[in-house]
């Protein structure tokens, strides 16, 4: 039968929460590199990582927000 399973909702937003946990991650990483570095090609890349982790935590918490809303 198919509708609706609450079980599947749960495991759905508890995926993304998981998600939003690792960008987070992924974030304060790129952070501290950014911090670390002092070559200019490091620097970029630091940066560069800190907005993609910045965009991609956006994007799943939007997601989320809309999930549970």
């Amino acid at each position: 039968m198919l509708g609706y399973n609450p079980k599947t909702r749960l495991d759905e937003r508890e995926s993304y929460l998981e998600a939003l946990r690792e960008a987070q991650k992924e974030y304060d990483v790129a952070v501290s590199c950014f911090k670390e570095a002092v070559d200019p090609e490091l620097i970029d890349e630091a940066i560069y990582l800190m907005e993609a982790a910045r965009k991609k935590y956006s994007y799943l918490l939007k997601k989320y927000k809309s999930m549970v809303s």
